[in-house]
């Protein structure tokens, strides 16, 4: 999808740099009330993921999307109903054993990105995604 369509987010089309496509897999309906993008460490303990799952489910539960980059540790703790923002191609999911992952939150929710398909989780990427995934 693209800015001129109905669907695209309206804030990510305002940026200072915006982007010419939006690769999505899943739904892209932001019908919430607000956003909130979540984004912690990688190597989080028992304690941190089970703070953060119940953290989403109330956010969720307030009408809040969660927002965050399905990476391991607290991000993946994030998704549940949810936009995960990847920084590689859709069909590039990363970490690969985030792909059921993947499917899950196509299904309640939805999976994007501004890369084309095939293209690698390359370092660079991740802060255009942190910085995109604030204003989804």
């Amino acid at each position: 999808m693209g800015p001129t369509d109905d669907e695209f987010p309206e804030r990510l089309g305002q940026i200072h740099d915006p982007l010419p496509f939006l690769y999505v897999q899943g739904r892209f309906v932001l019908k919430d009330r607000a956003s909130i993008a979540v984004v912690n460490a990688r190597m989080a303990n028992a304690y941190g993921r089970g703070v953060e799952r119940q953290l989403a489910q109330e956010l969720v539960a307030r009408r809040f999307t969660v927002v965050s980059g399905m990476a391991r540790g607290i991000d993946a703790e994030a998704h549940r109903q949810t936009i995960a923002v990847l920084g590689s191609g859709l069909d590039v999911v990363y970490p690969r054993d985030h792909i059921a992952l993947a499917e899950h939150i196509a299904e309640s929710g939805g999976v994007v990105s501004e890369f084309a398909l095939g293209s690698w989780p390359e370092a660079r990427n991740f802060p255009y995604i942190g910085m995109r995934s604030l204003v989804v």
